[in-house]
């Protein structure tokens, strides 16, 4: 299986999807649901998600 630049931060960081959903506020079913990109994403979710996990915006998504 490949894992999406989100997911392979998040590997490195030995963080689950409930992690990330407790430092960003967001719910952990939506949370996979982008990292399965099954749930389109505002700008102010990324920038949530980069925040938490270190990283910039265009480094995660980069065709953002």
């Amino acid at each position: 299986m490949r894992m999406n630049r989100l997911e392979l931060i998040m590997h490195k960081k030995n963080m689950t999807q409930n992690d990330l959903s407790k430092l960003t506020g967001i719910s952990q079913n939506d949370i996979s649901k982008i990292i399965n990109d099954r749930k389109d994403i505002y700008l102010t979710t990324a920038q949530k998600i980069a925040r938490a996990v270190g990283e910039k915006v265009d480094y995660i998504w980069y065709d953002y």
